[in-house]
């Protein structure tokens, strides 16, 4: 099965194309970007990148490289792909500022003109979007706007659908519909179509959750395309899975930078932020290695430096899921956001009084617990 997906891929020409492309703009005052969100899941790596490949623009991974390489499952795509992370662009922030960074090459983003093309619920960091030499043109995204800022009413083309299990199945009918001509003429450059099911599948639970029309057709046809069977699509789909399971390996603030998204409070709080990861490392595991007090240490050297308000860990494990809340904002917080008014679930791991965690619903993901906390904080 990995062989076949490796052949596929590695058709399409990946490495060469990406090199073509950051060739073609790096020597020009400007740069047309399609940008992932900063939790740089399997969503909006590969929606990036797809879209990237086939629209002729520059992906971005939003996320610094070392906190990348701690993503076992993109780095497995990127093998069957043939790339190298030397091949990709990551936007990092350092002490000039926010700069591209492709191997040994170095780009401040204020010093070109740069077009991006957003996908997967991200509305990029406050230094970047005031620069003046960024724009946003384009949005293609599955979640709500839990604020309304300049970037959303200055762009010229917005595809919102709320239903959509992965914004991978909005970004193929993105492409199906503008490069129509492509898709017919250049056969072996659009076999990277195929990566976009292993998002669909991933955030759909194999299309038994959360799953629209626009995610089973687009897995359907997809697959179809590239001559891959539904069950060799769902054995990749397996073989990812176990390789996301490796936070046991990683030191507590990489688990907390892998899959991170920071959300501002609303306008009323101005200047305000509170901050979501998600993790797959159960909380007792993840405790009997570092302890109580590394843990601790971890999450508060983590909030301080992002300077949230309050920050939870959103832990899902074996079809349970769990929050940790540091810092809740209120008393009434958790029984609120996370149970709707009922008694909270809860109990102390390992034996730990200040590690609380919150058994909830095991659907309610960061898409749908970030606006029920936005709606919360609107109404202090």
């Amino acid at each position: 099965m990995i062989e076949k997906y490796r052949e596929i891929l590695r058709a399409a020409k990946a490495k060469e194309n990406l090199e073509r492309i950051y060739r073609s703009f790096s020597q020009l005052d400007r740069m047309s970007i399609v940008l992932g969100n900063p939790s740089c899941d399997q969503d909006s790596f590969i929606g990036s990148h797809v879209l990237g490949l086939l629209e002729e623009k520059v992906p971005v991974v939003n996320l610094s490289r070392a906190i990348f390489s701690c993503k076992k499952d993109l780095l497995e795509i990127l093998e069957m792909m043939g790339v190298a992370c030397e091949d990709l662009v990551f936007l990092e922030k350092e002490a000039r500022g926010w700069v591209l960074i492709r191997g040994r090459e170095k780009i401040r983003v204020q010093d070109k003109k740069i077009s991006a093309t957003i996908v997967d619920h991200n509305v990029p960091e406050k230094e970047i979007l005031e620069n003046k030499n960024f724009s946003v043109e384009k949005i293609i995204d599955h979640h709500p706007i839990l604020k309304m800022c300049d970037m959303y009413t200055c762009v010229s083309a917005m595809c919102i659908e709320l239903a959509a299990g992965s914004c991978c199945s909005l970004i193929y009918r993105e492409i199906k519909t503008k490069l129509e001509e492509k898709l017919r003429t250049d056969p072996e450059k659009c076999k990277v179509l195929l990566l976009l099911t292993i998002p669909i599948l991933t955030d759909t639970s194999c299309l038994t959750r959360r799953t629209h029309t626009v995610d089973r057709k687009g897995v359907e046809e997809l697959l179809k395309m590239a001559g891959v069977s539904m069950e060799e699509a769902e054995e990749m789909h397996r073989h990812l899975k176990k390789k996301k399971k490796c936070e046991d390996q990683i030191p507590s603030d990489m688990i907390l930078q892998m899959d991170y998204k920071s959300f501002e409070y609303p306008p009323s709080h101005k200047g305000k932020t509170f901050g979501i990861s998600s993790v797959k490392y159960p909380y007792d595991d993840w405790i009997k290695r570092d302890g109580k007090a590394k843990f601790l240490e971890a999450v508060g050297k983590f909030v301080q430096e992002r300077s949230h308000e309050f920050f939870l860990i959103n832990c899902k494990s074996k079809g349970v899921r769990e929050f940790f809340v540091y810092r809740p904002p209120a008393n009434d917080f958790v029984q609120t956001v996370l149970y709707s008014g009922k008694s909270p679930s809860q109990r102390e791991v390992l034996g730990e009084k200040e590690i609380k965690v919150y058994r909830t619903d095991a659907s309610l993901s960061r898409k749908i617990v970030a606006p029920h906390i936005y709606a919360y904080l609107d109404k202090r």
